[in-house]
């Protein structure tokens, strides 16, 4: 949905969870104390636990302080269609369309905490001559996280939501950039021609490289009628015939 020359980007979108997610898929023997979402208002992004509100509005507390705002009953009424309709990938697609988002990095809402520990490293090509200091920096980043965690009681039953968010959020804040992650993106057929050109050039990120590598590949073998003029060179960069389709 292109505005004039210029495209629109959301680069930290969110999903909306079902609020019988960690119940339908925890593993059976920790169902009885997984978390619940909330669904007073539309778009409620509470969780509960044990009977308690996770957030900084627990389940107890007065409704109207969440309820502040201009846009509040306008959203309810906006979302309402949506949620009815379990926040669905198509929903989300189609609420893309209404707000005029061409492309979109997407966040899980209600994500537990994670530690470096849990996440995958990639030594780039370029460093394997200093690998073993590589992983050296990165371990120790790691097993200070762990320890500072436990400091700082994060973990400790009770704690408050936000309060465990601000501390994970400073804590990310010494992570290293190459880390291994997951993301759903979505895109229209103009906005990945645009960026598998852009992300496969020879200055783009390395790693960027390799994945619209793989996803320019896949759209000439599912799309090959809008994709079929790609081309790619001798320095892996996806190259299109025509720029404008």
């Amino acid at each position: 949905m292109a505005h004039g020359p210029f495209r629109v980007l959301d680069s930290d979108i969110h999903i909306i969870e079902p609020p019988d997610l960690w119940p339908r898929y925890i593993d059976p023997a920790f169902r009885d104390r997984a978390p619940v979402g909330l669904t007073e208002d539309e778009g409620d992004l509470r969780l509960a636990h044990n009977g308690k509100g996770w957030g900084r509005v627990a389940m107890d507390a007065d409704r109207s302080r969440r309820r502040q705002g201009r846009n509040y009953a306008l959203n309810q009424e906006r979302w309402r269609p949506y949620a009815e309709r379990g926040w669905t990938s198509k929903v989300q697609l189609e609420a893309m369309d209404i707000e005029g988002i061409d492309v979109a990095v997407v966040g899980y809402t209600l994500a537990p905490d994670v530690r470096l520990t849990d996440i995958g490293f990639r030594v780039p090509p370029a460093l394997e001559p200093v690998r073993e200091q590589v992983l050296s920096i990165v371990e120790q980043l790691e097993e200070f996280q762990v320890s500072a965690a436990k400091a700082l009681g994060i973990d400790e039953e009770g704690v408050p939501f936000h309060v465990k968010k601000e501390v994970t959020s400073a804590l990310r804040r010494l992570a290293p950039i190459g880390l291994s992650t997951d993301i759903v993106w979505t895109a229209n057929a103009r906005t990945l021609r645009h960026v598998i050109e852009m992300r496969t050039a020879e200055g783009a990120e390395e790693e960027l490289r390799i994945v619209f590598d793989v996803i320019a590949q896949m759209m000439q073998a599912e799309a090959p009628g809008l994709f079929q003029d790609f081309a790619k060179d001798s320095e892996g960069s996806w190259v299109p015939e025509y720029r404008k389709v």
